[in-house]
Parts: structure tokens; sequence; C-alpha cells
């Protein structure tokens, strides 16, 4: 097979359902703003289970024309308690009307705006490793507080 005949495709792999805080403003310089917001907790199912442990946090810069780009780093506590670290990056677009009422917690339907994330598992877990050997896509919805994330394994 040839480069140019290869296609991406995707399985499902897990659902991250992550509480986050208030977010925190670092600096406004316009267009752009430097955020970061906790994230406090949540639950992991799927082919893995498990919850988010404390510590982690979504680093953003905020764009004016609706162009947020993230990037997370948490771990996770999976189902034997084999600690996995999750690092994700991607970017969120909406018109900036979404922007604000998804802020004021208005609830959105996912197709209204565009979020997906790059996301990289690790760990020295013998249990999990087979985690280690892939790339993942995440598919996102931001609510008032919280973010779910439907991850599928790049085949």
């Amino acid at each position: 097979m040839k480069l140019d005949d290869m296609t991406l495709e995707g399985r499902y792999l897990l659902t991250i359902d992550a509480g986050v805080a208030v977010p925190l403003l670092i600096s406004q310089h316009r267009p752009v703003a430097r955020r970061m917001i906790p994230v406090t907790e949540g639950t992991v199912s799927g082919r893995v289970t498990g919850r988010i442990t404390d510590g982690g946090a979504d680093w953003q810069y905020m764009n004016e024309n609706g162009v947020t780009d993230v990037e997370a780093r948490y771990c996770l506590e999976l189902e034997g308690g084999d600690i996995v670290e999750v690092q994700s990056s991607g970017v969120r677009t909406a018109t900036p009307e979404i922007v604000q009422r998804m802020f004021a917690g208005e609830p959105l339907d996912p197709d209204q705006y565009y979020f997906r994330t790059g996301i990289k598992i690790r760990t020295s877990s013998s249990r999990y490793d087979w985690l280690t050997r892939f790339i993942c896509v995440g598919i996102a919805a931001r609510e008032k507080d919280r973010v779910r994330i439907r991850v599928f394994e790049v085949l």
C-alpha cells in the first residue's frame, strides 16, 4: 500500500467526564487571553474505567475570534489502582455569541461549535501498557462546569 492510499480509522476507547473549576485569568493581551482551568474530578468509562485524580489543569490561549488552543494534563486512576497520564492538545472554535452562551452555562448542542483534541496516554503500568501504543482523538463538549470527551483510538 502506498502512503497516498492510506486513510484514518478510529475505534471507540473511552469517555472522560471531567469536572472543571472557574477559569483563572493569567493575562489579557488583546486579542488573546491566557487562562488556566483546574480539572477538579471526574470519571472514565469505556474499555477502561476509573476516576480523574486531583491536580490536573487545562491551559488555554483564548482568542477574541472564538478560537481557543487547549493544552491539558491530568492523571487517571484506572481499575486496579494503576495511574496513567493524559496529555491532550486541541482546539475549540465557536462564534463569540456561542462562547458567551457556553460560559453562561446555557446548554448547547456540540454541533454548534468545534472541539477536538489529540491525546497521548502514558503509564509504566504493565496492565495498561497497551494504552501507550497509539494516538487518540477526542471529540469534546463543554458544559458550564464539565467537559465530556469521547476518545477514539486512531488505527
